[in-house]
């Protein structure tokens, strides 16, 4: 058992032997992922719709989810920056810079003036009196309510094609418009992630609900595969994230 696998078997321990809450702190995409994968009854939420960056609780026989009062463990930031458009790296630096971990920041939604961060409470209380700069740009930092986060905006757009066999490098020519050898050759590379680890083999079989990352081509998620044509070939449909 790794590291991490051994820190979430821990707290997943823990809540059971003492009927109590425990919590990670955020998770990366991938962590996310694998733990929600591994249906261990982990409950897991960012802050609000479509986050990516996760905290993952253990839950007592006595709270469910929906009573589950997540302002206590995640909170919300809103940081103006009315003269300037930072970028999300920008933003992310100016919460480091503040000395700052990155799993006590989760997502964060770029505005047109600024941007929302999901962080720990402490970290909220923190970054509203010492953030006041992102970038070159000055800045306003206040707390605010986690209702009052716009809902993140997920972009995408739907493709379909078809494959011999549904392997990793036909969905990555398919998904990304590549022909089979450059696919096979950025695999080879280690510039592909295949639910966010780097996958090596080209023949991997994929399936639906499978996403799949080509660095410097972007992002996608399969969402069905069924249906052959007449010459053999297998349908796909696939969500590409813009």
């Amino acid at each position: 058992m790794d590291e991490f696998a051994k820190r979430i078997s821990d707290l997943q321990q823990r809540s059971r032997d003492r009927n109590m809450l425990t919590h990670t702190t955020f998770l990366t995409p991938a962590e996310a992922y694998e733990v929600r994968g591994w249906n261990i009854g982990a409950y897991l939420s960012g802050g609000g719709e479509n986050c990516e960056r996760e905290m993952a609780f253990f839950l007592p026989e006595y709270i469910e989810p929906e009573n589950l009062d997540i302002e206590k463990y995640i909170a919300a930031v809103k940081v103006e920056t009315k003269f300037a458009s930072p970028s999300h790296r920008d933003f992310l630096g100016s919460f480091l810079g503040l000395g700052v971990n990155r799993d006590a920041v989760g997502d964060i939604i770029v505005t047109g003036d600024g941007a929302y961060i999901y962080c720990l409470p402490s970290v909220a209380e923190f970054a509203a009196l010492n953030l006041t700069k992102v970038g070159r740009a000055g800045a306003k930092t206040e707390r605010v309510s986690l209702d009052a986060v716009p809902v993140k905006e997920i972009k995408k757009k739907e493709i379909k094609f078809s494959v011999m066999s549904p392997r990793l490098d036909a969905a990555v020519s398919g998904m990304f418009n590549l022909s089979r050898a450059a696919a096979s050759k950025l695999i080879d590379s280690g510039l592909v992630c295949l639910n966010y680890k780097e996958c090596l083999k080209s023949d991997k079989e994929v399936r639906e609900g499978d996403i799949i990352s080509a660095r410097g081509y972007g992002k996608g998620v399969i969402k069905e595969q069924g249906g052959t044509s007449r010459r053999g070939r297998t349908f796909i449909s696939a969500d590409i994230f813009k």
